[in-house]
């Protein structure tokens, strides 16, 4: 489909590849968000922002110095304060359809700053597109996790095959993008998109329990596995959606939710039992072994059949099938059947202490075999482990001094190894002095905190004579306020005759409104949360649990809009240690307001005056 318009925006404002274009790479990598300014937090950001693009769209020809003014106030801003606030006004403004198209186009081509491209996609989302060239742009927008939130709506808004669209977007795309995808996929009949959905939806990754139960559901999973026969790719697809279902350590386990949990249950047991446990099928029915075993009387598994359901399962993963399989996997080449031979090892009881210290000598800066030999380590292989990081890991190169980076992204893959065994050797007094030294030294403030809090667990005479003149050099380099008075309190621990207790903070005086907000917005989170806890992830809400959670999200919203009000007109501000100061005596006053209401649920009160 062509387009014409006689109202041109031109080229890009400035010179450099646009978002789109780096969108559109084979493996897409976007320059980090810069963090917003302050001026981005004012109630008059958004007004301000829908006034330049109402000046901008009225005018004829189009102002090229509206469109970069509207550039920077788009930097200025934080989107996620305003997104809400912006379609609501741009939704009472009567503006030309036409021309707010165009400069949705013109924001989705040509920006080099994400909220610029969010605006196009708000945009072109409210005014609708039929344009096929549109529809192709939102969908690649839809596939990064930047863009998804906002262009996955919006191009289910736009197309005319909804479904369809956002079925491109869920297969092409990984991480939140998928499960963003997903969860909009709810209710679609396709059988396509059915089939893919209990197949190939869930590839492993930690945000798979986010869309696993909409693929359940809306896939029938239960029906799936209740085919006479199966293929092997259809069934490993099948046992990785029941495993993200039954992930206690993902964001919610949600087979409970599943109606058909049972059927499903019963049915994968009948495929392994015909066609054999594999390590990958081991893996999924460790998951499930975990979640029955977790399950309380209240929870809903009344259903007779799930005792003789847990006792297979049991059967099976304690069976020495089990550790043959184990046993094997670990035995392998292939990295990825090793890895998963290690995690199911850790479940299952099978030593594999001495396999993932000869991987670590292959891989010493996989973050995850670090983190299989340290967390939990027995006292007799820990000198061991410490040996091997002392002599696989670059510690000249991890001592670059001090800096504020928290230590996230993938140029600090070697910084996440240490601090995936630094914060652990708390529960080892001794072991690992010069790996600590090295993060005391490190770039990153996580490690320079995983490190004093392990040193703060070790008792003074297991910590050695030369950490104090090492923690009198950090206490004096270092740029954090928080760690630096952390490194003092550790040097008063040590010796305390020659270094006297760090000076506190006085407790800022809060006046009563910032109380009153804040008793409001700790006690609204608490029954928003308590409504989470008793009714399971969102997708299994009934129609009449989602309107009181809808309630209920929009109290915490407008209570915490009502405490950043109170704080900004009469909290302590004038500095940021008062605002630190601020934020520490509201967290301890949170605890009190929770407790309050915790006691308040158990006399059988459900009000809000709880503080």
């Amino acid at each position: 489909m062509t387009r014409t318009s006689s109202w041109d925006l031109g080229g890009p404002l400035s010179d450099g590849p646009s978002l789109l274009d780096l969108a559109r790479t084979p493996k897409p990598s976007l320059p980090p968000e810069p963090c917003p300014g302050a001026s981005g937090r004012g109630d008059r950001a958004a007004p301000r922002l829908v006034a330049t693009v109402a000046r901008l769209v009225s005018s004829s020809p189009p102002s090229r110095d509206l469109l970069a003014v509207l550039d920077r106030q788009l930097r200025r801003i934080r989107w996620d304060v305003q997104e809400h606030r912006l379609k609501a006004l741009f939704r009472h403004r009567a503006l030309r359809p036409d021309r707010l198209r165009a400069l949705a186009r013109w924001l989705l081509r040509h920006s080099t700053h994400a909220d610029a491209v969010r605006l196009g996609i708000q945009l072109l989302g409210l005014v609708g597109t039929e344009d096929d060239g549109d529809l192709e742009v939102l969908t690649t927008l839809g596939t990064l996790d930047a863009f998804s939130l906002q262009a996955v709506p919006a191009l289910e808004r736009c197309s005319r095959e909804a479904w369809r669209a956002l079925f491109e977007v869920a297969r092409r795309s990984e991480g939140w993008a998928r499960a963003t995808a997903v969860g909009r996929l709810e209710g679609a009949t396709d059988p396509e998109i059915k089939e893919w959905l209990v197949r190939d939806s869930c590839t492993g990754d930690v945000l798979d329990g986010y869309l696993a139960l909409t693929a359940a559901r809306t896939g029938d999973l239960a029906g799936f596995l209740s085919r006479e026969v199966l293929d092997a790719s259809a069934l490993d697809g099948a046992s990785r959606l029941v495993e993200a279902l039954t992930d206690l350590d993902g964001p919610g386990a949600s087979l409970g939710s599943y109606p058909e949990a049972v059927t499903a249950l019963e049915a994968l047991l009948r495929h392994c039992r015909t066609g054999g446990v594999s390590l990958r099928r081991l893996s999924t029915l460790l998951s499930v072994d975990a979640f029955l075993d977790s399950c309380r009387p209240v929870d809903p598994w009344t259903d007779p059949r799930v005792p003789h359901v847990r006792a297979e399962v049991k059967a099976l993963v304690t069976g020495p099938g089990a550790r043959r399989l184990v046993l094997d996997g670990l035995g392998s080449d292939e990295e990825r059947v090793f890895r998963r031979a290690a995690w199911a090892a850790r479940r299952t009881g099978v030593r594999a202490h001495s396999a993932l210290l000869a991987r670590v000598e292959r891989t010493p800066l996989d973050s995850g075999f670090w983190y299989l030999l340290v967390d939990g380590c027995p006292a007799d292989d820990i000198s061991g482990v410490v040996a091997a990081a002392e002599r696989l890991l670059p510690l000249a190169e991890l001592r670059t001094g001090p800096s504020t980076d928290v230590g996230l992204g993938r140029e600090f893959g070697t910084d996440q190894v240490l601090d995936v065994i630094v914060s652990r050797l708390g529960a080892h007094p001794g072991h690992g002095w010069n790996l600590l030294a090295t993060a005391l030294r490190n770039r990153t403030t996580r490690n320079r905190r995983m490190a004093l809090n392990a040193l703060g667990e070790w008792p003074v005479h297991a910590v050695p004579a030369a950490a104090v003149a090492l923690l009198e050099t950090v206490a004096e380099e270092e740029p954090d306020a928080e760690l630096r008075e952390s490194t003092r309190a550790q040097l008063h621990r040590l010796a305390p005759d020659g270094h006297p207790p760090p000076e506190v903070e006085p407790h800022p005086v809060v006046p009563d409104e910032v109380l009153a907000a804040h008793r409001t917005a700790v006690v609204a989170g608490l029954e928003l949360g308590e409504h989470f806890r008793v009714h399971g992830p969102v997708a299994g809400w009934d129609t009449e649990a989602r309107a009181v959670g809808a309630e209920l999200q929009r109290a915490c919203e407008a209570a915490g809009n009502a405490l950043d009000r109170a704080v900004r007109d009469t909290g302590p501000r004038e500095s940021r240690a008062g605002r630190r100061a601020l934020g520490r005596t509201l967290a301890r006053a949170a605890e009190g307001v929770a407790d309050a209401w915790r006691a308040s649920r158990l006399d059988g009160s459900r009000g809000g005056t709880a503080g």
